[in-house]
């Protein structure tokens, strides 16, 4: 795709693929009715080129910077906590209560933590007393961003189903014929105990079999039942030797309709002939 620009002072200030269009903006804008429009295939995002390391790291600081933001009420926090883990409100208070407060750092960070659990009256996923909470429980980074993610979906269903990415299932897979290879997730296992919503890659693999593979979405506990189908065998003739092709023709076989046949004696006539009058 072809974009049309305009730079001044080495900033994009003015963009389009359509060259015409920009044209005509530059009429309404004299500021920039003397700089070059240029023409180049590069994708340009935001009044920049998204194609090079700075834009993409912009990007990703933007994407940690907007879950941080994300907030969830008290209640939402705990009722989620409460039906993923079965902790209580107790519970976490006395985790953090239990935090060390042997030094000046550690007696401030153990305080603040005790106000926003104690006074906050919305929970947000940049502060560091969710990710506290989640190392003590086991429960990762990716999982409390998922669970503030969609707790804060307009979806009721969505959001009544967020504590579910705090949970983790688990992916069992039965091979027939039992001793065959089962790999899940790059590892040689046939359980894993994978977060909510995690796809789990498999295959199944054995001598003088077909193998299998897929994928599976994980949102539930999930036994899976793979039966590989035999090779199928070599065909063999009459004699139980392997199939060959049949021989090639020599050109040593006689026309059928002369095999046989022998030359007429002398004075005889072949019927075949006319005798004449």
């Amino acid at each position: 795709m072809t974009n049309y620009y305009i730079e001044q002072n080495n900033q994009i200030v003015l963009f389009d693929e359509d060259k015409q269009k920009l044209q005509n903006t530059v009429l309404f804008m004299p500021q920039y009715s003397g700089l070059e429009i240029k023409e180049t295939e590069r994708p340009i995002v935001d009044f920049q080129f998204a194609d090079t390391d700075e834009y993409e790291q912009e990007q990703a600081q933007k994407e940690v910077e907007r879950i941080a933001r994300l907030n969830l009420t008290r209640g939402d926090v705990f009722r989620g906590l409460l039906l993923a883990k079965g902790i209580t409100k107790t519970q976490i208070s006395q985790m953090i209560e239990a935090m060390p407060a042997s030094s000046q750092e550690e007696i401030v960070t153990k305080e603040l933590a005790l106000i926003d659990f104690e006074d906050a009256l919305n929970f947000y996923r940049g502060n560091q007393l969710i990710d506290t909470i989640g190392l003590a429980l086991g429960i990762t980074s990716k999982q409390l961003d998922k669970f503030f993610e969609t707790g804060t979906s307009e979806d009721t269903e969505i959001k009544a189903a967020a504590y579910k990415y705090l949970t983790n299932v688990t992916l069992t897979i039965n091979p027939t014929p039992v001793d065959a290879a089962v790999t899940i997730n790059g590892t040689a296992q046939t359980t894993v105990t994978l977060p909510y919503g995690d796809t789990a890659e498999y295959s199944v693999t054995a001598d003088g079999y077909l193998p299998q593979s897929g994928a599976v979405e994980l949102t539930e506990n999930t036994t899976l039942e793979v039966v590989l189908e035999e090779e199928p065998a070599e065909e063999t003739d009459d004699n139980g030797a392997g199939a060959s092709n049949p021989p090639a023709d020599d050109g040593k076989e006689e026309d059928e309709d002369t095999a046989g046949t022998e030359a007429p004696a002398a004075g005889e006539v072949n019927e075949t002939e006319e005798v004449g009058e």
